[in-house]
């Protein structure tokens, strides 16, 4: 499963202190921590992303269509 070890590599870490970005993760085997955001990025995967072609699209178009996405999931 994830574990978040991508967000603790050292150029990552550098990165984010050279962006002044904070990093802040859940604790271990604590997933309630960040239940919400967790149900947020599911449906978004499910519902938006996975199953499309998404060849071809600008980054624009791309945009638009996940900003309407948003509106109407929100």
């Amino acid at each position: 499963s994830d574990r978040g070890w991508h967000y603790r590599t050292p150029d990552w870490v550098r990165a984010c202190g050279e962006a002044g970005v904070e990093r802040s993760m859940s604790r271990k085997g604590h997933s309630p921590d960040n239940a919400a955001c967790e149900g947020f990025f599911g449906n978004l995967k499910v519902e938006f992303f996975h199953g499309r072609d998404w060849s071809g699209w600008t980054a624009e178009a791309f945009m638009e269509l996940l900003d309407g996405w948003m509106a109407a999931y929100s």
